[in-house]
């Protein structure tokens, strides 16, 4: 299976032990299938092979329906997001869904179609949204933001649709000591 919006295959290390992961539901019933622990990873998995582990944890799955007060972090969600205690990883792919993009052949059209480029402009346009849906920033500071405080890395090359990120400090929505956050939690 290549990865996907609804978050298959996300090999993105920041989705360990203590983190949150937002996904948007792709079906009814917002089923869930948790699978492919990796004992360690970088950045930029590039052959598929990776020191694989079984899970064992505690998961705590958690609907936001549309339309109600929920967590800022989902608003607009249209990809995952990986929240940690330091920072927000936006998950993006060159296609935001594959099989809807490429028809009848997306399983293996995407292995030739995809491409590093696709998924850092979809990661670009994902990361300028969030602080705009989730901090009420306007377009030109969200892009400004991206140009001073995030980084995009490649998240993975080897499964089809490739996966970029784009991490966000949540730190820089906090003013100076003692001061209120800017928003957010």
């Amino acid at each position: 299976m290549s990865p996907g919006y609804f978050g298959g295959k996300i090999d993105n290390r920041r989705a360990g032990p203590g983190a949150r992961i937002h996904l948007p539901v792709a079906v009814e019933g917002a089923l869930r299938s948790i699978g492919e622990g990796h004992f360690s990873q970088g950045d930029g998995e590039s052959n598929g092979i990776g020191l694989e582990m079984s899970l064992t944890g505690t998961i705590r799955l958690r609907l936001h329906k549309a339309g109600t007060d929920t967590v800022p972090e989902v608003r607009g969600l249209t990809a995952p997001v990986i929240e940690t205690p330091e920072a927000w990883a936006i998950q993006s792919f060159g296609f935001g869904n594959h099989l809807r993009a490429l028809g009848r052949s997306a399983q293996t059209a995407v292995y030739t179609r995809a491409s590093v480029d696709h998924a850092l402009r979809t990661a670009f346009r994902q990361g300028r949204r969030f602080p705009m849906d989730v901090h009420g920033l306007t377009e030109d500071d969200a892009h400004a933001l991206l140009s001073v405080a995030a980084d995009f890395s490649v998240t993975q090359v080897a499964d089809g649709d490739f996966g970029v990120h784009v991490t966000i400090r949540r730190s820089i929505f906090r003013r100076s000591a003692g001061s209120a956050p800017l928003s957010g939690p």
